[in-house]
């Protein structure tokens, strides 16, 4: 019940903030002055570009700051196409996906504490990444003169910086998944059930990259106090 009134707080802070959003800049007012197949269209397939985009710049965003912090890249997807390290090896491959995928599978190094405070960097790298390019395309847009490239960037923007936002709320997806901002507020606070939940994402993380039981990295006790928690 709780996770239901989460998610329509949610959604309808989301449209709220779309449509005010839409209405101050005058988003909707020549694409919607009248309703033709062109405008419709137009406004829909940005939409879903923005979207495809935003994804995987926040993705991105995790692996650029893994890699500086030293992390092992495991899987990477973009789309349909894949990249998965086994072995030392990257595979290229195309996985059926729903929506738009994108994904970064990244470990720590061995023996890193979980509650190390350089974690907050790369949970928080996508929705920094997601932040700085949300405020770039909003500040370039007025100089734009092509009426769909503006508003493209307009709606690119807005849509960037609402999502991080949104992903820095402490919830579970309808995927089952954390959000990044659970991570981030939970290492900060040192909960103690993110710890456990950090250990279990890493054997996770490392089971869909490949790499077989017997050569797992994790802290076995911290997935004991994860299951005693629960």
């Amino acid at each position: 019940m709780k996770k239901k009134f989460i998610w329509k707080t949610l959604f309808y802070l989301a449209c709220a903030a779309f449509g005010f959003f839409g209405a101050y800049f005058g988003l909707f007012d020549i694409f919607f002055a009248d309703l033709s197949l062109l405008n419709i269209g137009a406004f829909c397939l940005l939409f879903l570009i923005s979207l495809f985009l935003i994804i995987n710049i926040h993705e991105f965003g995790h692996f650029v700051f893994g890699k500086w912090l030293g992390y092992q890249l495991l899987m990477y997807q973009i789309g349909i196409l894949n990249f998965t390290y086994e072995n030392g090896k990257m595979k290229f491959s195309f996985k059926k996906t729903k929506g738009f995928d994108g994904f970064c599978a990244m470990i720590p190094s061995e023996g890193t504490n979980a509650f190390d405070k350089k974690h907050l960097l790369f949970y928080a790298g996508g929705i920094i990444f997601n932040i700085v390019t949300g405020v770039v395309a909003l500040v370039i847009a007025p100089q734009l003169t092509n009426f769909y490239i503006r508003n493209f960037n307009y709606l690119f923007g807005f849509i960037s910086i609402l999502l991080a936002f949104i992903n820095l709320v402490p919830f579970k997806t309808s995927g089952n998944q954390y959000t990044d901002g659970k991570y981030i507020i939970g290492i900060i606070s040192g909960n103690q059930q993110v710890r456990g939940l950090l250990a279990l994402q890493n054997v996770m993380t490392q089971l869909a990259g490949g790499i077989r039981p017997k050569q797992l990295n994790f802290d076995q006790n911290e997935l004991v106090n994860l299951k005693i928690q629960h």
